[in-house]
């Protein structure tokens, strides 16, 4: 069975490249709103995300809470109930919770505060493949005011 990378980034494969620009280039996600990273298919985003979050575990500056999108993401409240998980430390697959279980999704403001009530830590909420989620989609209206949020 395939590992699934909902909650926790994939490994960077042996050899992957290091490009260190990009990596200090993701410091600055402790410092902004919100960090784009944008290219197209192939081109490493997913390994350059990982290695940033790797890179953090070993000086941590705050705390990155990964969550990885998926198709059905764009049309189900999947995605609120899924974030809202991982924020709360809920989304770990070995402490027997199953990601996507029926309860109601949040709305995006009690998300944020979620995120807020884990201050003086920094939290970086590292959202992959945000190419699943088409303009427009429920999903991608309820990212959108969590951003604003």
């Amino acid at each position: 069975m395939p590992r699934s990378f909902r909650f926790e980034p994939p490994e960077p494969p042996p050899g992957s490249l290091t490009r260190p620009r990009l990596l200090r280039a993701l410091l600055g996600r402790w410092e902004h709103r919100v960090t784009t990273v944008v290219g197209g298919p192939g081109l490493g985003k997913t390994t350059l995300l990982a290695q940033a979050v790797i890179e953090n575990q070993l000086a941590p500056r705050g705390e990155d809470v990964w969550i990885g999108l998926e198709k059905g993401d764009a049309h189900s409240d999947m995605l609120a109930r899924d974030v809202m998980a991982a924020l709360s430390g809920e989304g770990d697959r070995a402490a027997g919770v199953v990601p996507g279980t029926p309860r109601a999704a949040p709305d995006p403001a009690p998300v944020a505060d979620a995120m807020w009530r884990r201050s003086p830590t920094e939290l970086c909420l590292v959202v992959d493949d945000v190419h699943w989620l088409a303009p427009g989609s429920p999903g991608a209206r309820w990212l959108t005011a969590l951003v604003d949020a």
